[in-house]
């Protein structure tokens, strides 16, 4: 049976293992990481897609530049300080399931594959999203 993991400690772990790509992740600790993963990126791509409708005039062609531009270099950044640690979490819940070494980078190299394939992608993001509901040790050798 998995540790009781609060929200806070959820929140912490995301960001204290923001390289830390040993180790393991429960269940619990990866659905609290997912949740702030997914919170704080659709609130930010909100913020961002209202400031660049806001200031691009589609009819007239015109647009504030400098906003649009700062705004496409915050989600730059915002994707690079979310995408680490959410790497890092899914390598350390994939380790906990048993999964060998070589086998958690091969799908994480998947994944950056996935990005640029939109319907292997999907496919395989339900596949990786399956892997991380198993349960601890699922994989190991007994």
């Amino acid at each position: 049976m998995e540790n009781e993991v609060t929200f806070k400690q959820g929140w912490k772990s995301f960001w204290k293992g923001y390289f830390k790509f040993n180790g393991q992740s429960g269940r619990k600790e990866f659905f609290w990481g997912l949740l702030i993963y997914v919170v704080i990126r659709t609130i930010f791509s909100l913020s961002i897609t209202q400031i660049m409708l806001n200031n691009v005039d589609v009819i007239d062609g015109k647009s504030r530049n400098y906003l649009v531009i700062g705004s496409l270099i915050l989600i730059a950044i915002l994707a690079v300080l979310l995408f680490i640690p959410w790497l890092a979490l899914q390598t350390r819940r994939l380790r906990d399931t048993g999964m060998p070494n070589t086998l958690c980078y091969l799908l994480m190299v998947l994944y950056f594959i996935s990005i640029y394939l939109h319907l292997f992608g999907l496919l395989y993001q339900i596949v990786l999203f399956v892997f991380m509901c198993m349960p601890t040790g699922k994989f190991m050798n007994n």
